[in-house]
């Protein structure tokens, strides 16, 4: 039976509703919300966060400098390079005669200027071996984690990062060099309750701080930084921050003060339920950047050291992204101003996302008739296997048309 387009109408029409009504409260909160982002003290409001650090049951920015700062776009450097760099993979699957994953990392570097050049790539990972098949310490095997769509998700991303610090090692360019990474520099995965404490170590020391002290090296001799870039964030750190502001008591404690408050008679509702880039979608101009803040997340605070992740919000002109980077890049004004200017050059040659980022997703992503062909090969290649997996009825009748 086909779906029911007429009882999902009228669901759709009382969702629709209720947008508009929560349209309006935003609205209103919003406008709240730019006010507070002015008036408030950073010394003062960084004070009461740190009291409330222990009790916070939820992310709030730091503030290192200020948080009402807008910065306009600095000119982009005649000669320079980025190099974008994303990914995509093939899950494990049970139907397969034998248990495998593929990961693809896409690679696009530019170079703008006297010697404009450009160079694509993409390189294809299979792992089929046993030790590929669980994440963790290889000391330890009975301590890793399956390797499940989210651990398969954070190795991509490791591998991500190490293809950023090979290309940049090698990559022949005279001026400035951006490794401009897809998506978070915050691993979160690796707070995962499926990690166990040696395998999130083994993976913090062995794969993730290595390819990030590379990078901070290169750094110290030539011209390179490095940032992720964040289209259409959903993260709230700065207006949890203001709800700090906003709280009513010394200390902010929801559980001791507020728990069985109803919402709307807290004193943090007049800021609650925005997300960043509502108010700094108001708050700045086209290709303007807010001050930078740090991420309180504890996967960056307990375990990156001094690549702890900082991240600012930048006006895309019709969007506003986030933008991570390292601690010291953040603290660094010339590697912070070039991270912005290129962005903001990236971001106009891409018709409003950067077109490095653009290009490397291309060179990733692994569409429908690539997968199915990747089945294939690997059908076909052990399909002789005796101890291959036989195909389930369940997905042998998702592909027989019955009637």
């Amino acid at each position: 039976m086909s779906l029911d387009i007429l009882k999902l109408a009228a669901q759709v029409v009382h969702a629709n509703a209720e947008f508009q009504e929560q349209g309006t409260e935003s609205g209103s909160k919003i406008s709240y919300a730019l006010s507070q982002l002015q008036s408030e003290n950073p010394d003062l409001l960084e004070t009461k966060r740190l009291r409330s650090a222990r009790s916070l049951t939820w992310m709030a920015a730091s503030i290192p400098h200020n948080i009402k700062g807008r910065f306009p776009a600095p000119a982009a450097p005649l000669n320079y390079s980025v190099i974008g760099i994303d990914g995509s993979h093939v899950d494990t699957d049970r139907n397969m005669p034998v248990q495998c994953y593929l990961i693809n990392i896409g690679i696009c570097g530019i170079t703008y200027g006297d010697r404009p050049a450009a160079q694509l790539e993409n390189i294809p990972y299979l792992f089929t071996k046993e030790e590929d098949l669980r994440l963790g310490h290889p000391d330890f095997p009975m301590e890793a984690a399956p390797m499940d769509s989210t651990m398969i998700g954070l190795k991509r991303s490791l591998m991500e990062l190490e293809s950023t610090a090979s290309w940049l090692e090698e990559y022949d360019a005279s001026g400035p060099v951006l490794g401009l990474l897809d998506g978070t520099l915050i691993y979160w995965t690796l707070m995962s309750s499926d990690l166990h404490a040696t395998a999130r170590t083994h993976l913090i020391n062995e794969q993730l701080l290595p390819q990030m002290n590379r990078i901070q090296e290169l750094s110290k001799s030539r011209n390179i930084a490095l940032a992720s870039y964040i289209s259409l964030p959903m993260a709230k750190d700065v207006i949890n921050t203001l709800r700090v502001g906003q709280c009513p008591y010394d200390t902010a404690n929801c559980g001791t003060y507020c728990r069985e408050l109803h919402p709307g008679s807290r004193g943090c509702d007049s800021v609650d339920g925005l997300l960043d880039r509502e108010i700094f979608g108001e708050y700045l101009q086209p290709f303007e950047r807010s001050s930078t803040y740090y991420s309180t997340s504890a996967v960056s605070t307990q375990y990156y050291g001094n690549h702890r992740v900082a991240f600012f919000y930048l006006h895309a002109g019709h969007e506003v992204a986030r933008v991570e980077i390292p601690f010291w890049i953040a603290e660094d004004p010339e590697k912070l101003e070039l991270v912005h200017s290129i962005l903001v050059a990236q971001i106009a040659k891409g018709q409003g996302y950067p077109v490095s980022l653009s290009e490397a997703h291309e060179q990733a992503v692994i569409r429908t008739a690539d997968r199915d062909t990747f089945q294939m090969l690997v059908r076909n290649s052990f399909q002789d296997i005796a101890t291959r997996t036989i195909e389930s009825q369940k997905q042998r009748s998702k592909r027989t048309r019955w009637i």
